[in-house]
């Protein structure tokens, strides 16, 4: 095996055999030596991070993410990649609400199922109630004696449950109804000792029943994944304790695919896009690319055009839900043809949320998620013969600026080529869901040529 090795490390160098070809193009062998080089080391480091699993090693992952985070930092409230987005409405239990309200352990199911009629009133394609409706008032309020089967609940409980049974006929006043997505949570599973498991379960909801019977309304996932403290992906679906997949979609994945005008039930569409999801958390996962902070002060929202009126709106309007619930009245021209969420914002609602844009949320980050489905689709990186090819050319002006001038200059050549050519070119990318993971085989060429320097200079000495 060391014969055959002192061969091949003996075997004439490329530039060598080629050496009368560059001399006639005015390369000079030294220039080729770093070429090949070059190209050498960022070609394996590319063709690693594209076939092999050190992809999803945490180190290339926190640098990648890194460098999402400030190319979405910078497409804040840009213009849309498509211009027929629905926009939002988000009917919010913020501070004022929640003490005009008497600070409520739960949101009263009374003044919840007015948010609902309200909605519904002001006709938009869809509504996702992003509150826990998993138990009774009395079970919160009371912590004793908890039924959660629909047989022990107080008066606001059973006005919400009677609303959603009747909501695709007599709520809607013979008109086709919105959809109404209801959050359901999950719990850890325990094994037979009693110890917790990595695998969930849904936890039932007194509602269920009522649900299941109507086909408007539909139960979906909003749970997302905090890494390093940030909430940065969400997932296809929920994992169930079986271990394979529940058919329970995240709520981005179902308001996408429930306004899609394809003739293919939505159900199967959910399920089959949930089947082809992996197990593996990673295939699970896809990135949110955020697009909206919690407020405009500073930026103004881009505006939608309202699809069949010839009138623009923001892409995010937030309405105090205590006003909208004292005056069931007001205009609600602006909901019309929205995607409308109902949630909180409060201090002591825990739903608030590290995100790579500021805390939010958790109905917003919803909005994110919606939004960053509707318009980039999946996250993904470009073909691979369109990524090596633009290494392939980054490492040939890099070799050019480190040849040309010394260490320093064509470390600042090289960095200006970044700046200047592929950034934007990043940006461009990013416009239509692709990522450019250029950052890790460039670097990989500068530590390589700072290596060859330093050799050399150590062999001069």
């Amino acid at each position: 095996m060391f014969k055959h090795l002192s061969q091949w490390y003996e075997h004439p160098h490329p530039c060598q055999l080629c050496s009368a070809y560059l001399q006639r193009l005015g390369i000079s062998l030294s220039f080729c030596h770093q070429l090949v080089g070059n190209l050498s080391v960022g070609l394996l480091i590319t063709i690693i991070l594209l076939f092999s699993p050190l992809h999803h090693i945490p180190l290339r992952v926190t640098i990648e993410d890194t460098a999402i985070d400030w190319v979405i930092n910078l497409r804040l409230h840009t213009e849309l990649k498509r211009q027929q987005t629905p926009h939002f409405m988000f009917l919010n239990m913020e501070e004022q609400t929640y003490q005009k309200w008497g600070e409520p352990l739960i949101t009263p199911r009374d003044k919840l199922r007015q948010l609902i009629a309200f909605a519904v009133a002001g006709e938009p394609k869809a509504i996702v109630v992003d509150i826990d409706l998993t138990y009774p008032t009395h079970c919160i309020t009371e912590r004793t004696d908890c039924v959660n089967d629909g047989t022990k609940l107080n008066s606001a409980d059973m006005e919400l449950r009677d609303f959603l049974a009747n909501y695709a006929t007599s709520s809607c006043n013979g008109k086709p109804c919105p959809y109404l997505v209801l959050v359901k949570t999950s719990r850890p599973l325990l094994d037979a000792q009693g110890k917790v498991t990595l695998q969930r379960q849904l936890r039932p909801s007194f509602l269920d029943q009522v649900v299941d019977q109507n086909p408007r309304i539909y139960w979906a996932s909003s749970l997302f994944e905090l890494e390093d403290n940030r909430l940065r992906r969400w997932r296809w679906c929920e994992p169930g304790k079986t271990g394979k997949l529940d058919v329970l979609p995240s709520v981005q994945l179902l308001i996408t695919e429930l306004l899609k005008p394809e003739a293919t039930p939505m159900a199967e569409r959910v399920k089959k896009k949930c089947e082809d999801a992996k197990t593996g958390e990673e295939e699970l996962s896809q990135r949110i690319l955020y697009s909206l902070l919690p407020t405009n002060e500073h930026v103004p929202y881009p505006s939608v055009v309202v699809s069949g009126e010839q009138i623009q709106r923001p892409l995010l309007t937030t309405q105090p839900a205590y006003q909208l619930v004292e005056h069931p009245e007001a205009d609600k021209a602006a909901l019309r043809h929205s995607i409308t969420v109902i949630g909180s914002s409060h201090s002591d609602s825990n739903d608030l949320y590290t995100t790579p844009v500021g805390t939010m949320s958790g109905a917003l980050v919803l909005v994110n998620a919606i939004h960053s489905l509707q318009q980039y689709g999946e996250l993904h990186k470009p073909h691979w013969f369109l990524a090596i090819c633009i290494e392939v050319f980054s490492i040939i002006v890099m070799s050019l600026a480190f040849t040309r001038f010394n260490s320093f200059y064509g470390m600042l050549l090289s960095g200006l080529f970044v700046i200047v050519v592929m950034i934007p070119l990043s940006f461009w990318l990013f416009k239509y869901g692709w990522w450019l993971d250029f950052a890790i085989p460039l670097i990989a060429v500068q530590l390589h040529r700072m290596a060859a320097v330093f050799h050399h200079s150590h062999e001069e000495v």
